[in-house]
């Protein structure tokens, strides 16, 4: 082991240090704290903008006693995009964060992971967020799902459509897509082509199938 590794493990073991004896004076605060129902549904908004608190930390009789000092005030979605109302199409739907819950197995792993899987009026879709940083490449995202809804209907072609926006709750700006769900499990197709599960003919039936999604694609003009 090099010497860099070695002072790497010692950054690590201290950085733990320092966070274990920041954190001990607010495990008693956390376990006051009344857990969430497991009844309870987290929502995109409580991923993206959830609820905050601001506390002090103050020397007391030889210790660390944190004390709140106030509850942070909800901010608007630093990303998205404003766009004009008039290249989305009428089918789609338009929902707020807190109208989309998001679908994992525990009230943890909800807030721990980016959410990827959610829900809205009972349909799975794939949320997809939406980057100032990218306007042009989401305009002609959207472009082309308007292109795919005037062409197609889902039934007609292996590919994801468009089904509705997600707004930021203090303003019209889109901050996500609302995409077909595919269920694939824990794998993607990376992983699947990579191991030896897929025999041939599957192989041979993927091929098929892509080829001739490409082809209606490039029949209608949209690659």
């Amino acid at each position: 082991m090099s010497n860099n590794d070695d002072d790497l493990d010692v950054s690590e073991e201290a950085e733990q240090v320092l966070q274990d004896w920041i954190m001990e004076p607010f495990l008693d605060l956390f376990e006051k704290m009344e857990p969430a129902s497991s009844e309870y549904r987290v929502t995109l908004q409580d991923y993206l903008t959830p609820e905050t608190y601001r506390y002090q930390m103050y020397g007391e009789d030889g210790k660390l006693q944190p004390f709140l000092d106030y509850a942070v005030l909800s901010k608007p979605v630093s990303d998205g995009i404003a766009i004009v109302e008039n290249i989305l199409s009428p089918k789609w739907l338009s929902f707020q964060p807190k109208d989309i819950p998001i679908e994992r197995s525990s009230i943890d792993e909800s807030l721990s992971r980016f959410p990827r899987k959610v829900s809205a009026v009972g349909t799975m879709y794939h949320f997809k967020p939406v980057y100032t940083g990218n306007r042009s490449a989401t305009l002609r995202e959207i472009s082309i799902y308007n292109r795919l809804d005037e062409v197609f209907s889902p039934s007609e072609i292996n590919v994801p459509f468009l089904h509705g926006v997600v707004r930021d709750e203090h303003s019209s700006v889109i901050i996500g897509l609302l995409l077909s769900w595919i269920e694939c499990g824990t794998e993607n197709l990376d992983c699947i082509l990579s191991s030896e599960t897929p025999l041939l003919s599957l192989r041979e039936k993927w091929k098929t199938q892509i080829t001739s999604t490409i082809q209606q694609l490039h029949d209608a003009g949209i690659v």
